[in-house]
């Protein structure tokens, strides 16, 4: 056999030999993941959790959010072996709904929450979050804040409407609005067009980019790469753009 072959056959053992090598640590790395995991059971359960009246909701990590106009309730989707861990705590007119004291778990499904009360003034969403309203949500004000990979689907009628957006998030908003203050930051999508704003005043940074329908006029500072496109009949615009931004007018 020749020299050449030789090499070639024991290049081709030694490939396999490492593949299977490697197989095995991948698989361990993979049980001793999961040893840290508490999974669900596949039991799936509702947990309701009266309330008294409220209007600021905070919500984090990885649930899907339904709204609904209401008596105030919060009910949970879940399965039976993580209901214990789900906690709903309110405070005043604050309500505040978490995973206690359990870091790592895994889920067979989306755990669901619907959430009842007449109306809402803030909203808080962080930790990939989805979250929807049934109802519209009507009021003097609302105020909103999303952080990391959240999704929102809003339908809403208010005065004034305050914006906070942070990394990853993607913000779908319809209604009608008279007063705005948006802040986008962190690669986040603002898709504005189904709503009507009155009078907008913005500020986009990294990789932001928004779509809106403008009333009467609209003030934006951009930077960073972010994308502003907006559309409106006889709209007064004060736009500054630096860093890479860009501004569409319809």
């Amino acid at each position: 056999m020749k020299l050449s072959t030789k090499l070639l056959l024991s290049l081709f053992g030694l490939t396999i030999l490492l593949s299977f090598i490697t197989m095995f640590r991948i698989q361990q790395w993979h049980r001793e993941y999961d040893k840290g995991i508490y999974k669900g059971n596949e039991n799936w359960i509702e947990k309701e959790f009266p309330l008294q009246e409220f209007n600021s909701l905070e919500v984090g990590n990885h649930f899907s959010v339904v709204w609904h106009q209401g008596a105030p309730l919060v009910k949970v989707k879940i399965e039976e072996n993580l209901k214990s861990f789900i906690k709903v705590d309110q405070t005043g007119k604050h309500v505040i709904i978490k995973f206690d004291s359990l870091p790592n778990y895994r889920t067979n499904g989306k755990i669901i929450i619907d959430v009842y009360s007449q109306s809402l003034e803030k909203i808080h969403l962080k930790d990939f979050m989805e979250f929807k309203t049934v109802d519209s949500i009507q009021g003097s004000k609302l105020e909103l804040e999303l952080e990391d990979h959240c999704e929102v689907n809003m339908y809403i009628k208010t005065d004034t409407l305050v914006i906070n957006m942070y990394d990853f998030c993607e913000l779908n908003l319809a209604g009608k609005c008279s007063t705005t203050n948006i802040h986008l930051n962190g690669h986040c999508q603002l898709d504005g067009e189904d709503i009507q704003f009155e009078q907008v005043e913005m500020q986009m940074d990294d990789f932001s980019n928004a779509d809106i329908r403008v009333g009467r006029f609209i003030k934006a500072a951009l930077k960073d790469h972010a994308q502003l496109n907006y559309k409106g009949d006889s709209v007064v615009a004060d736009i500054k753009t630096r860093d890479f931004s860009n501004v569409n007018e319809d």
